[in-house]
């Protein structure tokens, strides 16, 4: 399995001989977003279809099927399960957000999408509990901030944590740092292209903190 950050929420999954999207975003000069991720998936994962920061399909070719709510789905062997999981991207209203798990190859990855919160409902938690890969807003405004999301690695317990969402180069979205999140749940981090694994790795006892280089901000 080959695991590859776009930016912001934005992943490529390459497992088997599937290609899963998830949350792909749409170019915004206002946010600082001068490019949206281009690339072939035969399945996209849409966690919030009300915001084009994680539904923009328009720039990713070939996709035979879309997920953009709670449910459990199969596709060539790869199981996928939505769930309900809380979105403030205002202060008096909230969105519709899917925390998506997924499990191939005999590993379970997790994404939250624009949770925002320092604890998931029972449902979520029954899912993400003790994934091998859980990939985690962390830069606040809307989504999870430093402590909210270290709060939410120590509950679920995730093999590697990838951080997603926060502050980039040329950003207008006002988003946290990564060396806050860093520096909140003291775990040294490893800088990385891309995530390769092998279930081998589940072996491992401690949580690593993975940082991917984003592929398109």
């Amino acid at each position: 399995m080959i695991i590859t950050w776009h930016g912001l929420s934005c992943f490529k999954i390459e497992t088997n001989d599937l290609i899963i999207g998830i949350s792909p975003f749409a170019k915004n000069e206002k946010l600082g977003i001068q490019k949206a991720p281009r690339f072939k998936a035969q399945v996209l994962l849409l966690s919030s279809p009300a915001d084009e920061l994680y539904n923009y399909t328009g720039s990713i070719d070939g996709v035979a099927q879309n997920f953009d709510s709670s449910g459990e789905y199969e596709i060539s062997g790869c199981f996928v399960y939505g769930v309900p999981g809380l979105a403030k991207f205002s202060k008096d209203k909230d969105k519709q957000n899917t925390i998506f798990v997924v499990k191939s190859e005999g590993l379970w990855l997790g994404h939250v999408g624009a949770f925002s919160g320092s604890s998931v409902s029972d449902e979520a938690m029954e899912k993400l509990q003790g994934v091998d890969v859980l990939f985690l807003p962390v830069g606040g405004k809307g989504v999870c901030d430093a402590s909210q999301a270290a709060s939410l690695v120590t509950q679920i317990g995730p093999k590697i944590v990838v951080p997603m969402h926060y502050e980039f180069s040329g950003s207008k979205m006002k988003l946290d740092s990564l060396d806050k999140f860093i520096k909140e749940i003291n775990l040294k981090p490893e800088e990385s292209e891309k995530l390769s694994l092998r279930s081998s790795f589940q072996d491992e006892e401690k949580t690593r903190l993975v940082v991917l280089k984003p592929q398109t901000l």
